[in-house]
């Protein structure tokens, strides 16, 4: 259901900026928008869209919960080539290590392990407003995430609990940023990534990006 909120908000906050760019007029209806654009980007990833985390027991154990704490850093890129003003394919490539929690109702403390993981993400961007000073793009995004660790949590007088992770294909997820112009090829780029997908049935991801960094067109 939050996913389907989310999709209808955005839609139509899309929908919204067309209509806006519509009645800005043709001002730039003369210049060539196809071409590359290349973008690096540095920030922050977490799990902040979806929250929920489900429960499961163990007999040794007992009642175990994990979840993805905080911030991580985030570096990554991305290659966009744009066919016309309003259409673009982008392909992103990121990599940060989110730190994961162990909770259990038998033992003591709460365990920490790290999961390295690197989202390979392709987006079509509709550009909805692209002026010279301001280009913003929305669009749905799918994507293969690589899980590369599996997880251990070492729980002291109990032993070790080992969650196996496994890298996945999910069509769901968002795109979403804006090229903000300093130069005739550069630009400031600000983006918000999403996507729905968890490492196993006891870690759920989710990855979120909010990133900056410059882009360039080619």
């Amino acid at each position: 259901m939050k996913n389907i909120k989310i999709s209808i908000a955005l839609t139509f906050l899309g929908l919204s900026l067309l209509a806006i760019n519509q009645v800005q007029g043709q001002v730039n209806s003369s210049e060539d928008y196809k071409g590359w654009t290349g973008r690096f980007w540095v920030g922050v990833a977490g799990r902040y869209v979806l929250t929920d985390n489900d429960t499961f027991t163990d007999p040794t154990f007992g009642t175990i919960q994990t979840s993805i704490k905080g911030s991580a850093f985030t570096v990554g890129a991305d290659a966009e080539y744009r066919f016309s003003k309003l259409l673009g394919l982008d392909l992103a490539l990121a990599y940060m290590n989110f730190n994961v929690e162990f909770e259990h109702s038998v033992g003591t403390g709460i365990q920490e392990d790290k999961l390295g993981t690197m989202p390979l993400l392709l987006a079509v961007n509709f550009h909805i407003i692209n002026s010279k000073k301001l280009d913003l793009y929305l669009g749905p995004q799918l994507g293969y995430i690589f899980f590369l660790d599996d997880v251990s949590f070492d729980v002291p007088t109990l032993g070790v609990y080992t969650i196996e992770t496994s890298s996945t294909f999910t069509p769901v997820g968002i795109n979403l940023g804006a090229d903000l112009a300093i130069a005739s090829d550069l630009a400031l780029n600000i983006n918000f990534r999403w996507q729905n997908a968890d490492a196993s049935d006891q870690i759920l991801v989710d990855p979120t990006l909010i990133t900056i960094g410059i882009a360039k067109k080619f």
